[in-house]
């Protein structure tokens, strides 16, 4: 396995209420918006932190770089990575936040015309230690048909059997 490059951001909040009121947009199910951090070839992998200037780590996750977005008139420079594993915790950090996006959208039905706050673009700390070994991810075929993919569920023993007993039966 080739080693990561590690992405280290500070964001200058003190509590996850205030970051997610700023920055909530950044996190998705299956990807996360880096702001602030330099270009990263696409393809690289990478093991990002993201904490809160209190200490708070919200986000620990190993993924791949998916493309660098320059400075736009929405939303700050940043790098989009797409998670390949995540701790407990911030997987349920990130369930937390699409909750959080879908009822605030729920409640406010002009949301999406609300720009990206000034306060998004320059008020982190960010550290970068690229790997002198980095390379782009190759996966098989076969793997690469399944990227992007849900994990499969985790099943009890008597669920299985009973998965299996039911496709069994549907053979011709």
């Amino acid at each position: 396995m080739s080693s990561l490059s590690e992405v280290r951001i500070v964001r200058p909040y003190a509590t996850e209420s205030e970051w997610l009121h700023e920055e909530g947009w950044t996190v998705a199910k299956k990807s996360v918006y880096l702001i602030g951090i330099a270009p990263i070839p696409e393809g690289t992998a990478v093991r990002c932190e993201l904490e809160l200037a209190s200490g708070q780590r919200l986000l620990v996750a190993e993924g791949v770089v998916v493309k660098y977005s320059t400075d736009s008139g929405d939303r700050p420079p940043g790098l989009v990575v797409r998670y390949r594993r995540l701790s407990s915790a911030s997987s349920q950090f990130i369930n937390r936040v699409l909750s959080a996006r879908d009822a605030s959208e729920l409640s406010s039905p002009s949301s999406a015309d609300n720009p990206v706050p000034s306060s998004a673009t320059n008020n982190s700390i960010v550290e970068v230690e690229p790997s002198s070994a980095v390379q782009p991810s190759r996966l098989s075929p076969a793997l690469e048909r399944l990227r992007g993919r849900s994990p499969a569920v985790a099943l009890s023993q008597q669920e299985r059997d009973e998965a299996l007993h039911r496709l069994r039966d549907r053979r011709p």
